[in-house]
């Protein structure tokens, strides 16, 4: 059994291989607990609450989410933060890989908008942005072979985009 000491647990992910649980709490920290051992690893990410958290399938990085308007590129093995990317206009909700190459992420927030963010030379650049919804966009999940992306908001609205275009498929 786990506890965050520094505030309430608002995600939790299990790497790849299951060998790590990733958690995180609202004051912005970060724990990477061995899932043999517990042991377990705490960093401060954020000074605001961590929102979401995915790593890759190489357990190379991680990418966080914050109510601090950004998403967190860390260092898979030491937390390190590799890249802040100021991601949208108010809290980041959720961070998605949006491809098996996992040179692709998706974001979505505060603002109603869905954000696509492609790696190169190792750096995460804007690559697309739609305004998704009339208000916060609160979630952001993609089908099996990541071809279409699913968010809903707080203006009731359950949406499918197409991942490549950020076009809505189905829409009001």
């Amino acid at each position: 059994r786990l506890y965050a000491a520094t505030g309430t647990v608002r995600f939790a992910w299990f790497s790849y291989d299951d060998k790590y649980l990733f958690w995180a709490d609202d004051n912005g920290f970060l724990y990477k607990t061995e899932t043999e051992t517990w042991k377990t690893f705490k960093k401060r990410i954020s000074p605001n609450a961590v929102n979401c958290i995915v790593s890759d399938m190489n357990n190379l990085e991680i990418v966080v989410s914050s109510d601090d308007n950004n998403v967190y590129v860390l260092n898979f093995l030491n937390l390190k933060i590799i890249q802040i990317i100021k991601a949208h206009k108010g809290p980041v909700y959720v961070a998605e890989y949006l491809n098996d190459k996992q040179t692709e992420i998706a974001t979505c927030g505060y603002d109603g908008y869905i954000t696509k963010w492609k790696k190169m030379d190792n750096i995460y650049t804007l690559e697309d942005k739609t305004e998704a919804h009339n208000g916060p966009c609160c979630t952001l999940y993609y089908n099996n072979d990541r071809t279409r992306l699913m968010s809903g908001g707080q203006d009731g609205w359950l949406k499918i985009w197409d991942s490549k275009s950020l076009k809505c498929l189905k829409c009001p």
